[in-house]
């Protein structure tokens, strides 16, 4: 297989910036690329794979096995664990990545998918395991408490109650807590299919009917999504690395750009993506 040449270059954002993989020769034949970098990790395929990419999507996590494999050392098996019988899973070979992985095991890291080219990821795994074993394939879940794996904090039904009247949403700590979550608008108890969902969007719940709720992390989530995109907005627009936004549109003008963006698109609302769209739209106003 020609690898050569391959290169990878990584911006000052953690995200790939440009690449030769898509017109190599290991592409043309169908095989992945996988780059890791820091805290993500990277994998690459040929433009033709929406197949794959459907398959991909099912999964809730990404785990990352490393091991031998029939006789090649260090090979990978990254699986996309749906909580099925069969998940999928590749298996990928020393030459189809730029270097083994210093992570410890354990929950680390984000996987993001590219098909094609470096435009804008495909799919996108918050979490990701990272183990070793001795030989692959592996394809054995990771079994660990939804609490522990999240970082939810437990809470009693007092506790509960207080913290949605104190604007804080909740999730009941389900395999797909993130999915849905559960806020206070106007005396009630709403649960909402999903966390770009608005303040009073959602069906009623009774407090007696109240499931165990859990807090996410130690702070909780912002009531309101625009004061969600506002507080993650804010610092990146300060680093000056995007003059031209800060030129044409104020803080609350482009945080109500961003909402309606994510509601419709449905992609995950953190950093990294707030970067990767921030950077677009800069480069479209130059």
């Amino acid at each position: 297989m020609n690898l050569m040449p391959l290169m990878i270059r990584i911006g000052n954002n953690g995200f790939p910036l440009e690449t030769t993989y898509f017109n190599t020769e290991m592409c043309s034949k169908g095989f992945y690329y996988l780059v890791h970098n820091t805290e993500n990790y990277f994998l690459l395929l040929p433009k033709w794979n929406e197949r794959v990419i459907k398959e991909m999507e099912t999964g809730k996590s990404v785990v990352i096995t490393r091991g031998n494999h029939e006789g090649k050392e260090d090979s990978f098996e990254v699986m996309f664990d749906d909580n099925s019988d069969n998940p999928y899973m590749i298996i990928l070979r020393d030459e189809q990545f730029t270097r083994l992985s210093p992570l410890k095991e354990g929950w680390n890291g984000n996987f993001y998918v590219y098909s094609g080219d470096l435009d804008e990821y495909k799919l996108f795994f918050s979490q990701v395991y990272y183990r070793i074993t001795d030989n692959l394939p592996c394809l054995q879940p990771v079994k660990e408490p939804i609490s522990k794996l999240h970082n939810l904090t437990p809470l009693s039904h007092d506790e509960a109650i207080a913290a949605l009247k104190a604007d804080e949403r909740l999730v009941n700590g389900i395999d797909n807590y993130d999915v849905a979550h559960y806020h206070w608008y106007e005396n009630r108890i709403l649960i909402s299919d999903s966390y770009y969902d608005l303040a009073g969007e959602g069906n009623i719940i009774p407090e007696d009917e109240l499931p165990q709720l859990y807090r996410v992390g130690d702070d909780g989530i912002l009531a309101s999504v625009t004061d969600h995109v506002r507080a993650k907005l804010k610092p990146l627009l300060e680093t000056n690395d995007f003059p031209l936004l800060q030129k044409k549109f104020d803080l609350e003008k482009l945080t109500g750009q961003l909402v309606s963006l994510y509601s419709k698109t449905g992609k995950s609302i953190h950093k990294t993506n707030f970067e990767i769209v921030l950077t677009q739209l800069e480069k479209s106003l130059e």
